[in-house]
C-alpha cells in the first residue's frame, strides 16, 4: 500500500489476499472471486483504501476495504 502498512498478493487461481504487515495478519481472501483466471497486475489506490486488479481472463476489478 502507499503507506507501507499492507502487502497485496494473489494466487494463480485468481484470489486476492492482503497482509497487514505490522500486525502480521493475513486478511481472508476477498470475495466474491471476480476473476476467472490468474491476477496478472494490481495497483493500489493512492489513498490506500483499495486496489485494482487485472486478470488473464481480461477482467478488471476494484477492491475496496476499510483501513
Amino acid at each position: 500500500s502507499p503507506d507501507g502498512e499492507r502487502l497485496a498478493c494473489s494466487t494463480v487461481d485468481g484470489w486476492l489476499h492482503v497482509l497487514e504487515i505490522r500486525r502480521g495478519i493475513m486478511r481472508a481472501p476477498f470475495e466474491p472471486q471476480p476473476h476467472g483466471g490468474r491476477i496478472q497486475d494490481l495497483a493500489w489506490h493512492p489513498s490506500g483504501c483499495g486496489l485494482v486488479t487485472a486478470a488473464s481472463d481480461k477482467t478488471v476489478s476494484y477492491w475496496e476495504f476499510n483501513a
